[in-house]
């Protein structure tokens, strides 16, 4: 097993969310102070934007930043918003969907490069029947999986073909094939460490890629022939 040195880049956050590699930079979002930052491997931070409640980041080809919100939860457990998907251009905000009415909550994301997110979709709390939504440019949407354990994290392989998502609460990966029109299939299990999972990420470009699982209890390893 190969020891792996970890060394600090940046903190004073409040809580980090959704890291994502763009354009050399590492983004993320401060979800409880609303803003997104960038940060180089040699710890240049940049504040990008602010917004409230921002998670999950992904660009479309225009180079247009894609956020989703995470709602808020009140004493009894019920979501309230922001539950939101946002397009930035570069000079304004546009929402593409709004569910801030519903007792629900938008969290990580990945899109591809032809512009379809998929999104965490939790219905309540409890993380009993949780969904992935997918989300076209054009804003329409629909669930591509269900019954879900509380999905958190997730990475689409170089591919394209195989989509990855952690169930933190069945402490697992998840893995899907991906059809020509987005929707997922043959839900299987690609790996089980024994910790609950949080973020899920691509390593290398093979299509049984081995991929990195964080938890808050260090990293595991896990491909498709282990």
């Amino acid at each position: 097993m190969q020891t792996l040195e970890a060394n600090l880049v940046t903190d004073g956050f409040m809580i980090g969310e959704g890291p994502r590699w763009h354009d050399g930079r590492l983004w993320f979002s401060d979800i409880f102070d609303g803003k997104i930052y960038s940060t180089s491997e040699s710890g240049d931070r940049r504040l990008e934007l602010e917004t409230d409640r921002p998670s999950g980041l992904g660009w479309l080809a225009d180079g247009s930043l894609l956020v989703a919100t995470l709602s808020r939860e009140d004493d009894d457990g019920q979501l309230l918003g922001p539950n939101r998907l946002l397009r930035h251009d570069g000079t304004e905000w546009r929402t593409m969907l709004d569910l801030s009415d519903q007792d629900v909550s938008l969290n990580d994301m990945v899109v591809t490069p032809d512009g379809r997110a998929y999104l965490d979709f939790y219905q309540g709390p409890d993380g009993v029947d949780d969904q992935i939504l997918l989300v076209s440019p054009d804003g329409g949407y629909r669930a591509v999986a269900s019954g879900l354990s509380h999905p958190n994290g997730m990475a689409i392989s170089a591919d394209g073909k195989t989509f990855m998502v952690c169930e933190t609460y069945r402490n697992c990966v998840t893995a899907f094939d991906v059809e020509d029109d987005g929707s997922l299939s043959n839900k299987r299990t690609f790996g089980a460490p024994s910790s609950v999972e949080l973020s899920v990420r691509i390593r290398t470009s093979e299509p049984s890629a081995r991929i990195t699982a964080i938890s808050p209890y260090g990293w595991n390893v896990a491909d498709s022939k282990s």
